[in-house]
């Protein structure tokens, strides 16, 4: 099941904003801020902003492979298989995430750079297959899966704890990756 129905929660107003691009769906939740779906031409969702939500539960828009921006800044938690068949989302900020599940953005192709500061634990096959994806920021993580980023042929930069565990197949098969900075380094510069 899609756990993006459960996002939006209670629903007090809805309104239909026409663009030349698509429509705008703004969202008024009983409690809380406006909540923004942005549609093309085609009703495909194509960016979704929630300032309210704090947990994304498992396969949240498993299907969807048109979204391309995702703003939930105080999201906490985020379930298994996050936009499994994405592979277009080019702008996510969820920046206050802890704890991120299984099958985060497998197969992305879009995404170049990714600042997680807050995370801790990272599941498995967390964007493996990703061939865009320079540059990401993981300095508090304290646990990573199996299969992190595994097949990825262009991560360049990552900002990595000292004292993180990892899974299994950590970074297997990339060739590109040139600077692995940690706090030992930081402390150095």
């Amino acid at each position: 099941p899609d756990a993006f129905p459960g996002s939006v929660g209670k629903i007090k107003d809805i309104k239909r904003v026409p663009s030349a691009d698509g429509l705008t769906i703004q969202i008024t939740p009983e409690n809380g801020d406006i909540v923004e779906i942005q549609l093309n031409k085609h009703n495909e969702i194509v960016g979704y902003t929630n300032p309210n939500v704090t947990e994304i539960g498992d396969g949240f828009l498993i299907n969807n492979t048109s979204l391309a921006s995702v703003v939930l800044p105080n999201v906490k938690r985020i379930g298994e298989n996050f936009l499994y068949r994405n592979k277009i989302l080019s702008n996510i900020d969820i920046h206050n995430v802890t704890e991120i599940g299984d099958l985060f953005l497998p197969h992305n192709i879009s995404l170049t750079s990714l600042d997680l500061p807050n995370v801790t634990h990272i599941g498995g096959e967390f964007m493996c297959f990703c061939n865009a994806l320079i540059s990401l920021n993981i300095h508090n993580a304290t646990e990573i899966g199996n299969y992190f980023l595994s097949n990825n042929t262009t991560l360049t930069d990552i900002d990595i704890p000292n004292d993180v565990r990892v899974g299994y197949f950590f970074l297997e098969s990339n060739s590109t990756l040139k600077n692995i900075l940690n706090e030992s380094d930081k402390e150095l510069s």
